[in-house]
């Protein structure tokens, strides 16, 4: 006898219930996806706990694929629910607001997600007096960091991960090890793509590694292949951070790559986004290897992907990518054009740049590309503008004041070169980028050489040039009456007439000045 399509609807929702129950996400998913059109008969607005628990389920489910479905799922129960008191929620109505608020997630919509999301903690903390409801307050405070981390307030975002995991753990104390697998899947979520993440943005690698270890670790006790797989692609990313290449590609670095390139392949058919993800990462890693126009062919693929509108910080990042391979080129090729189609794909980053983070590193790829391209006043801008943006982010103010070091050096302004070195200096502790570590070497290494540098990076050996330079540089900052003690000229090895003509006093400089003005007048 065959089933009736509520007989299969109530199979399906069992199902789904225990597979999550157990984290077995991937379970979830096989079940769902054998037949989609449960998610047509979800119409029409609704408050009743049991059909918002089985549209929670579908949404949880869909979501952890990346299913576009998942936003409309509960989107409308949402609506309703928010303009409640959070006295009037029920769990499941929390739930609701949860997933609501992850649809706002999505789209960027950061404030208004914030927002549904103490809505749903306010409910749950009140219904948890009551009666203990941890493993919903597990998945609310982490999903409320994820926001705060979006927004750059890490500190906030790694309170309410800190919560999360502790919430989650609280829910393992009277259960048996078979029955936390859920929440194993919870503290995993949080400590690697929350705690994690935020010590790898921030470039304190040793301790992303720990976090990325420990969450593979509760993974392995949970049937969600998705989720591993995006694990490892960070934990690949922070590998790759962490190696220096100059010297040549190293087994840390290949192994990553190849690490990368196998989660790419599962993702990018399973859960796009995560997939596009990974492919950004690979092409890093090849960028790492010096293999440029493997790097190149896979910043592309992310660009032509169906779904590439839906993960703009792919997008962006594939741009950025691209920026960096025509300028990599640019300097093996000595070719000026490379530096112009770099500058063009710094443009396109930044009109795609749905975050700030996006927007900084499109910042960041202009001023590089201006840099290459001579145009060092532009160039300083940009990177002003994004330490600007990014003031709160220590690895983004890393970057910016080398970059701005190194602009200055190559516009001779050796003083302010310097103080952005400092400043980088004073707050670089923890810095384990190796790519920030090699600029910041390249620049102590220029400054302890000389005080100025030509255009080309090179040192100029010409005495009577440094001499005049250094005389220059005295008059500058000196008070000209210490140059008139006894002594103090024969130290420097100038004459009197040098230093007149370095005031500008000697007759002949006056005679050019005053022709010049003439000139100019007329």
């Amino acid at each position: 006898m065959q089933a009736t399509g509520m007989q299969r609807n109530r199979i399906l929702v069992k199902g789904l219930q225990a597979a999550l129950s157990d984290g077995d996400l991937d379970g979830a998913w096989a079940l769902l996806k054998e037949d989609l059109s449960i998610l047509k008969g979800i119409r029409g607005l609704s408050i009743n706990d049991k059909e918002l628990r089985e549209r929670c389920l579908l949404a949880e489910t869909l979501d952890y694929v990346g299913r576009e479905e998942a936003l409309s799922v509960v989107m409308l129960d949402g609506e309703t629910i928010a303009k409640k008191r959070p006295t009037k929620i029920s769990k499941q109505q929390a739930w609701c607001l949860l997933h609501f608020g992850m649809a706002q997630y999505r789209a960027a919509e950061y404030d208004k997600a914030i927002n549904l999301f103490d809505i749903a903690l306010s409910a749950l903390e009140l219904l948890h007096s009551d009666a203990p409801c941890h493993g919903s307050l597990a998945r609310a405070n982490y999903l409320r960091g994820l926001a705060l981390r979006q927004k750059h307030d890490f500190p906030g975002a790694l309170s309410f991960f800190a919560k999360s995991v502790y919430h989650a753990h609280q829910a393992t104390a009277s259960r048996p090890p078979e029955e936390c697998r859920s929440y194993w899947l919870s503290m995993a979520r949080s400590v690697a793509l929350g705690s994690g993440w935020i010590a790898y943005a921030t470039a304190n690698l040793s301790e992303a590694k720990i976090y990325f270890s420990c969450a593979r670790v509760l993974m392995t006790f949970c049937n969600a292949k998705c989720l591993s797989e995006y694990i490892n692609v960070w934990d690949a990313a922070v590998t790759l951070s962490a190696e220096d290449t100059t010297a040549g590609a190293n087994g840390p670095v290949l192994e990553a790559v190849n690490e990368l390139r196998n989660a790419h392949a599962y993702l990018i058919g399973e859960n796009s986004v995560y997939g596009l993800r990974a492919a950004v990462e690979l092409a890093r890693g090849y960028i790492k290897l010096g293999e440029l126009d493997s790097a190149a062919d896979t910043a592309k693929t992310v660009l032509s992907h169906k779904d590439v509108d839906r993960d703009p910080r792919s997008k962006c990042n594939a741009h950025i990518l691209l920026s960096r391979i025509h300028r990599g080129n640019g300097k093996a090729k000595g070719d000026p054009t490379q530096y112009e189609l770099a500058f063009a794909e710094a443009l396109l980053a930044q009109e795609v740049a749905d975050d700030d983070l996006s927007k900084i590193d499109g910042l960041i790829a202009e001023g590089e590309a201006l840099r290459e391209q001579g145009k060092l006043k532009a160039s300083i801008r940009n990177f002003e503008a994004a330490l600007k943006l990014g003031k709160d982010d220590p690895k983004v103010r890393a970057v910016c004041r080398l970059h701005l070091a190194k602009v200055y050096l190559a516009d001779r302004q050796r003083d302010k070169a310097a103080s952005c070195y400092n400043a980088w200096m004073v707050g670089q502790t923890g810095h384990e980028n190796a790519f920030i570590s090699g600029m910041a070497k390249e620049l102590a290494d220029r400054l302890r050489r000389s005080s100025f540098v030509i255009e080309d990076g090179t040192e100029n050996l010409d005495v009577k040039y440094w001499q005049r330079r250094v005389g220059e540089w005295l008059v500058a900052q000196l008070d000209g009456k210490h140059l008139d003690q006894p002594g103090t000229l024969d130290a420097l090895n100038i004459n009197a007439e040098q230093l007149r003509e370095i005031r500008g006093d000697d007759v002949h400089t006056r005679k050019k000045r005053s022709k010049k003005k003439t000139d100019d007048a007329i």
